[in-house]
């Protein structure tokens, strides 16, 4: 982490400099291809009498999550699964959890929050951490808070620069050491959750002191009964899962080796870089002559007695061996990383766009196993977020339906919780009754869509209705052509696309023209001819080769010392 952060974002990041930040690169490429919006979620079931109240369902949480800004904690969580497990606890919020959130929600309400890594424990003895006989984290409440919601007096602590092993806290990164002063007190607060009993310990973690072997003290404040779905309230993100032990492997953690020999390499190169020049020697007895040559101008005539003892050396320079080492240390990054140029789009990795496609496929399919886990993972917590929505005492989810074909005429569905009646003692027609029916929860639109993708969407499904636009209309479903038109002006950012075309009368199939539904003027057989231009740019590793051969020449160029 502090290789990513780099050496001038905070006197705790990189002590050594990093010119060439492949990590940084690595992390806002990939998270971006596994979360860059939020998701949305379809949910279906195979229940007939549910799916009114299930399609409810889905309008309501796609609101929901929107609301709790879930994209943003997708995100961070991917980042923290890169560097080592990325984890979300989804549970109920209470007014703890309401203080640290600056009263943005209330208490009551389903939150989704994601938990570091320095906060979170666990059974270290489980091989799964299905198997962990215990899991929770650590988190910080306002000390007003804290005292209200347990009705107890607490003293202030202060958040150490230490993890109780010896090791930094990763939120060290980003601030000085020993700024322990907070804006208002804060107690250090642990939640357990015991999987065997169903229960969620709450305790008060004590700073050690000298008279407790350096050992922190906790205390039980609270015991509550688990309220949420069977599978807890921790969901893991991991990427590398290895055998035998609980806690997945980053990336990152084969990439860091390889990301620090690069930068080492460049901080040479810039050291030799810096301390290469170029001077003029003469003889010791020619100082005067020495003299005149060093003090004249451009384009100046001077007069010599021995010019060919004048000499131009070059100290050392960039080493060559070194610039294609370098060189070769970034493609083999790019390698391990799933051809992150392609990936990030950053260059042409080949002479034509066939073959660019081509890679682009293979590198997609690299990125397909973490997309899959990420998309995996997305649809846990969609389906925890359901199971409080569905069982909520008080809300009642409304969804817009509308007329088929008419989207100006339709009303408003309704799911009331179970147990609601109406005034006049009848049941709802829609309740949200019992369990959570059998709903399969799938999430999409994780990637960003630009508006030129629409677009090219949107014109292949034209193309390919094309043939079938008869057939729809002896349905009676016809297309909308200046509707087609202002997506086209509005995904391809032209708005006087719609000035080209104009409305009038209809023609008369057989009006104009030779008198029949052709076009004037159109040949009975046509011809095409298609050519096709290569234009690729050259790619990374033709680049370095030209650029090492170019320095090769460069330093056989005169002397050396």
């Amino acid at each position: 982490v502090q290789q990513m952060a780099g050496s001038h974002f905070s006197d705790n990041g990189s002590q050594e400099p990093v010119p060439v930040n492949l990590i940084a690169l690595y992390v806002s490429i990939m998270s971006s291809a596994l979360v860059s919006q939020d998701p949305q979620f379809m949910l279906s079931t195979h229940d007939a009498q549910q799916r009114a109240a299930v399609k409810a369902c889905e309008d309501w949480l796609n609101e929901e999550v929107k609301k709790q800004y879930l994209c943003d904690t997708l995100q961070r969580v991917v980042i923290d699964a890169l560097f080592s497990v990325g984890i979300l606890k989804v549970s109920l919020a209470d007014p703890g959890h309401a203080a640290r959130h600056n009263w943005m929600l209330s208490a009551g309400q389903p939150l989704a929050e994601r938990i570091d890594l320095d906060d979170f424990v666990y059974d270290l003895y489980a091989h799964s951490f299905a198997e962990c006989t215990f899991i929770g984290h650590r988190y910080r409440v306002p000390k007003v808070v804290a005292e209200d919601m347990y009705r107890a007096e607490f003293d202030a602590d202060f958040t150490p620069d230490y993890n109780p092993d010896g090791d930094y806290k990763i939120n060290l990164v980003g601030r000085d050491t020993g700024a322990s002063e907070e804006f208002e007190d804060h107690v250090t607060l642990y939640e357990i959750w015991l999987p065997a009993h169903n229960v969620v310990v709450t305790m008060r973690d004590y700073p050690p002191d000298g008279e407790n072997d350096g050992r922190s003290q906790k205390t039980v404040l609270r015991v509550q009964k688990w309220i949420g779905p069977a599978c807890g309230p921790y969901h893991f993100l991991g990427f590398t899962w290895i055998p035998g032990s609980a806690r997945p492997k980053g990336p990152i953690m084969d990439l860091y080796d390889m990301h620090r020999s690069v930068n080492r390499s460049y901080v040479k190169m810039m050291d030799d870089n810096d301390n290469w020049k170029r001077i003029g020697v003469v003889p010791s007895s020619g100082d005067s002559d020495g003299k005149k040559f060093m003090n004249a101008r451009n384009g100046e005539w001077i007069t010599h007695d021995r010019p060919d003892d004048i000499k131009e050396v070059e100290s050392r320079g960039v080493s060559p061996s070194v610039l294609q080492f370098a060189m070769h240390l970034k493609e083999t990054f790019s390698w391990l990383a799933g051809n992150l140029d392609i990936v990030g789009g950053l260059a042409p990795q080949s002479r034509t766009a066939s073959q660019d496609k081509m890679l682009n496929e293979n590198s997609s399919r690299m990125v397909g196993d973490k997309q899959q886990a990420v998309v995996k993972f997305t649809s846990k917590i969609g389906e925890a977020l359901l199971w409080y929505y569905w069982h909520h005492p008080q809300k009642v989810m409304e969804s817009p339906i509308y007329a088929p074909g008419v989207p100006s005429v339709g009303t408003v569905r309704k799911v009331y919780p179970a147990r609601t009646m109406d005034r006049f003692g009848r049941k709802p027609t829609l309740r949200r009754e019992g369990k959570v029916p059998d709903i399969q929860v799938d999430p999409y639109s994780l990637s960003h869509s630009t508006p030129q993708q629409r677009l090219a969407f949107l014109n292949q499904f034209v193309s390919q209705t094309m043939p079938a636009l008869p057939i729809m209309g002896q349905q009676g479903v016809v297309m909308d052509w200046n509707k087609y038109l202002d997506l086209n002006a509005r995904y391809g950012n032209q708005p006087d696309l719609n000035e080209l075309f104009t409305t009038q009368q209809p023609l008369e199939q057989g009006a104009g023209g030779d008198g029949g539904g052709e076009a004037p003027g159109m040949p009975q057989n046509t011809s095409r001819e298609y050519i096709r231009r290569s234009l690729g740019g050259d790619s990374q590793a033709a680049k370095a080769n030209d650029m090492s051969r170019m320095a090769a020449r460069g330093a056989g160029r005169g002397g050396r010392l």
